[in-house]
């Protein structure tokens, strides 16, 4: 996990991020390393909240983000270079009623994830 200042009103809170070489997508191991990050991360260390950052090209780590997470938002931000970028917030809350875990639903999610960064497209190619 490492600490990123977030864009929402949160500010300065745990992240939780990974990187896999190619050779490795599509085995679960990325699914099981967040979901073990955010358990640990919301119990043992206490934290009451947990978040995870993806851009709404990498469809494959929507994915997982939406298995894991609790719930998403999507903010738009400006880059150190200067551009809008428009980004999803997973979210995970160790008291937010549901149990931390296997979440129900999470094909559902899924699929809402992806049509949410769909229309995110389009609107970026319409204002271009």
């Amino acid at each position: 996990m490492r600490r990123y200042a977030a864009a929402d009103p949160k500010g300065l809170e745990p992240e939780i991020g990974y990187h896999l070489r190619r050779e490795w997508l599509g085995r679960g191991y990325a699914a099981e390393a967040v979901a073990a990050c955010r358990d640990f991360g919301l119990g043992s260390l206490g934290f009451g909240r947990i978040v995870s950052i993806v851009s709404p090209e990498n469809v494959p780590s929507l994915r997982v983000a939406a298995r894991i997470h609790q719930r998403w938002e999507t903010y738009r931000t400006v880059t150190a270079a200067g551009a809008e970028v428009d980004r999803f917030l997973f979210i995970s809350e160790r008291d937010a009623g549901e149990p931390i875990g296997p979440l129900q639903n999470a094909e559902i999610r899924v699929a809402m994830v992806e049509a949410d960064a769909l229309l995110i497209m389009r609107r970026r190619e319409m204002e271009s």
